[in-house]
């Protein structure tokens, strides 16, 4: 008894014979992928209305900018005046103090210099004594010290204080600026500066604002040479002595061991803290406001933006948005959700009839939502953070879209949804016409090159072709748009800003989109669950294992694959399908006779038929599950979605007629009408073949084994077998769910035609030096004609 058709298999031959009644609305939207549609407008709706707000609130002026018209103000407003706040801070900065922080090196070595000397003396009494032979360190003063500041072996602890008490004064009082800070100082005029204390005293502040005059000792700034120098610096240090409890005999040795040490500036100049400071005290200072009334011109016409000029234009814009009323608040977000909710509505309504794909698979429709806001996202910020950047800012996001959309879908769509992202962008930045065309032009220069990309320098030249198309329509926009020239300058300078401004930006970012997407090439493929031609290049090798396996298991089923992978590259080619994924899918469309290789005729090579000794019903089972056999095999190799359509709809719902007529014959040896068996029972399970590509595949399998079993193939009866098995496909309902015409029907029987006489074509028969036979008359030649 032939096995029962599966349900699935029931259930869609049911619904396909039963009319059903138009839905009505309300039925519509319950539909899964008319709920995805919707959602994804909203989500595109809020996100993309956020990003408007947004982006109307951007710097509408840029440093350089040549002004078209006159700027009035319409409310008052109060702006920062910035050359007047600029002058108040630089005031406050000059007038901060330097600060000078103690030389601790200096401070060290002059007392290390002091409790040297006694250490000497605890040490070595006599060597001390003529080491310091210049300081006049008598045996009598080596004593002195040795009986009050040497307790056990060791300097005392009144020692150290002293020297820390004399280090102390000296930078108390005797304050030595260095010469390259006086003459500084005195050249800036400066009257105070701060002195950070090392080791203050008891209730003493650390810091001291002083005057400069009182930094330069008497002494020390009436000095005129080297000597007399030397000799007042001794006498400040002398006079230092006094405030400290040196015994009187020591109060000149400890003066010249100090002046012993080499001097330097008892404070230097923190540059850092002094720079601190003066940023702190800039900073602190208030903006210095200026009033402006509506209607008073801000900027005439022709101006040439500045930085202060850039500042105050946009604080009238913002000053306008921020005074409007409620209502007018309102009724403008209303309206800027509405426009954008509009252009959100018709992409998701033009999916919904053109691009299924999206609105069926919730991750994909999610991914093109995402691309979208991404892309007007982008454009915004840009714009945001480089005014100058707009023509650039604004093409780099469509072409991105498109090349992304035109790899992951086609071209009509990528056309349609980089053409909705620039309204939105445009909505988003209030723009006007000439950067819309700008970025149409890019859209349509883009889109138009991504028929098929074979090899990844694909996307680098579509990048620079783009580039070079968006930066002559810049060019020209920027030419109708704008005044070329400011008054009075200089016609060269001018043009040359011209290009950087427009062409020269948009060409960049063109360029930059080609080289970005080519590195996210594989990224885009597993986001959007898609097959490139790079993918499909790869895995059209012949080393590829699966293919390996195939040739070595089934080497006639291997063959048959590679003459239809050459029918039906050539028909796709013919119709402007996918070629590519027409030989790719042809290669592993069989793959599933790899189980059970001589179960099928091309395999066998003259042998004993297997299905000899088996019933129709075994034999169909093992014909048909070569089908369920290579799905799961391509899913162990990792192969896409789309070469596994390939693979289960190759048979589409076509009838296994050798077996279907020899189970009908044997059904005709009984007398039991139950035995009769149905074509229903005795068909592949699908599905039909839902793209153009699959029908292809479908149509020339069929035709490769039919080619075959003809006695003499010439051209005419090539072609009546293919015109006879396309009608009887089409008939069968085989192209019911795919996109195929009938002008595309008759374009593939053409292509395969034309293929089926290049493979059986004619040829000539080589003499042989073997005799003929008396009653068999010679052969006559071939015209030359055969020999083509």
């Amino acid at each position: 008894m032939p096995p029962s058709k599966p349900n699935t298999a029931r259930r869609r031959e049911v619904r396909r014979n039963v009319r059903r009644k138009p839905a009505n609305w309300r039925e519509a939207v319950r539909q899964p992928h008319v709920a995805w549609a919707i959602a994804f407008a909203c989500l595109i709706t809020v996100v993309g209305s956020g990003l408007a707000l947004l982006g109307n609130r951007t710097p509408r002026y840029h440093v350089g900018q040549v002004l078209q018209r006159a700027v009035v103000p319409q409310v008052d407003f109060e702006s920062i005046d910035t050359r007047r706040t600029d002058i108040a801070r630089q005031i406050a900065r000059d007038q901060q103090p330097p600060v000078f922080v103690a030389n601790l090196d200096y401070a060290n070595a002059l007392r290390a210099s002091l409790i040297d000397l006694v250490q000497q003396i605890n040490e070595s009494p006599n060597e001390a004594h003529t080491d310091n032979a210049k300081h006049r360190l008598t045996p009598e003063l080596i004593a002195s010290i040795a009986e009050r500041y040497i307790d056990q072996g060791q300097v005392s602890e009144s020692w150290y204080q002293l020297t820390r008490d004399y280090t102390q004064a000296i930078f108390d009082r005797a304050i030595v600026l260095s010469v390259e800070d006086y003459k500084f100082y005195r050249a800036e005029d400066r009257r105070q500066l701060i002195r950070v204390h090392p080791d203050p005293g008891p209730g003493q502040p650390r810091e001291r604002l002083q005057y400069a005059g009182s930094w330069l000792q008497a002494p020390l700034s009436g000095a005129t040479d080297g000597n007399d120098w030397v000799e007042a610096l001794r006498q400040n240090y002398s006079s230092l002595t006094l405030n400290v409890p040196f015994p009187p005999e020591l109060r000149e040795l400890v003066v010249s061991v100090v002046m012993d040490v080499n001097w330097q500036p008892t404070y230097v100049l923190d540059a850092a803290e002094t720079r601190r400071r003066a940023d702190d005290a800039a900073a602190a200072v208030a903006p210095t406001m200026s009033a402006f009334s509506a209607g008073e011109v801000l900027r005439p016409a022709g101006t040439r933006l500045a930085l202060g000029d850039v500042q105050l234009l946009n604080a009238a814009h913002d000053a306008y948005l921020d005074q409007r009323p409620w209502a007018q608040r309102w009724l403008a977000l209303l309206g800027l959700t509405g426009m954008v909710g509009l252009i959100a509505a018709g992409l998701w309504l033009y999916c919904t009839q053109y691009n299924k794909r999206a609105t069926h698979n919730p991750w994909r429709g999610f991914a093109i939502a995402s691309l979208i806001l991404l892309g007007q996202g982008s454009a915004v910020a840009a714009a945001l953070i480089w005014p100058s950047f707009l023509y650039g800012a604004v093409t780099f996001p469509v072409v991105f879209a498109a090349m992304i959309l035109a790899i992951a879908y086609n071209r009509r769509f990528a056309l349609a949804a980089s053409a909705v992202l620039a309204l939105l962008i445009a909505v988003s930045l209030d723009l006007g016409t000439a950067p819309v065309v700008v970025m149409l032009t890019a859209a349509v220069a883009t889109v138009l090159q991504l028929n098929q990309v074979r090899s990844s320098s694909k996307l680098v030249l579509t990048g620079i072709w783009s580039g070079l198309a968006t930066a002559a329509a810049a060019a020209l926009a920027l030419l109708a748009h704008r005044d070329l020239f400011a008054p009075g300058a200089s016609p060269v300078r001018e043009a040359l800003r011209l290009v950087q401004d427009g062409p020269l930006h948009t060409f960049a970012a063109a360029f930059a989109t080609g080289l970005l997407v080519q590195g996210l090439l594989p990224l885009v493929a597993r986001v959007f669950n898609i097959t490139t031609a790079i993918m499909l290049r790869e895995l059209n090798d012949a080393s590829h294992p699966l293919l390996q396996r195939l040739a070595q298991s089934s080497p006639g089923t291997y063959q048959h694959s590679l003459r239809i992978a050459d029918m039906a590259e050539a028909a796709a080619d013919a119709i402007g399908a996918d070629g590519l994924l027409c030989r790719v899918g042809a290669m592993y469309h069989d793959v599933g006779k790899i189980n059970k290789p001589h179960y099928f005729i091309e395999n066998q090579g003259g042998g004993p038929n297997k299905h000899e000794k088996l019933s129709p019903a075994m034999s169909l089972l093992i014909i048909v599950g070569h089908v369920k056999d290579g799905v799961e095999m391509a899913r162990e190799f990792g192969l896409p979605p789309v070469l596994r359509h390939f693979i289960e709809s190759h048979h589409g719902t076509t009838l296994v007629e050798f077996f279907f007529h020899a189970a009908k014959k044997k059904a005709e040896a009984t007398p039991d009408p139950a035995d009769t068996p149905s074509e229903f029972e005795f068909r592949y399970p699908g599905p039909k073949p839902q793209t153009k590509e699959a029908a292809i595949m479908l149509l020339c399998d069929s035709l490769e084994a039919a080619a075959r079993t003809l006695p003499e193939p010439t051209p005419v009866r090539l072609e009546q077998l293919v015109h006879t098995i396309a009608n009887k496909r089409l008939l069968d309902g085989q192209f019911d769910d795919c996109e195929l015409t009938l002008r595309d029907l008759a374009q593939i029987e053409a292509s395969i035609t034309k293929t089926l006489c290049a493979v059986y074509h004619a040829r000539i028969k080589y003499p042989s030096d073997k005799p003929l036979d008396a009653d068999t008359p010679p052969t006559p030649p071939a015209p030359a004609a055969a020999t083509a």
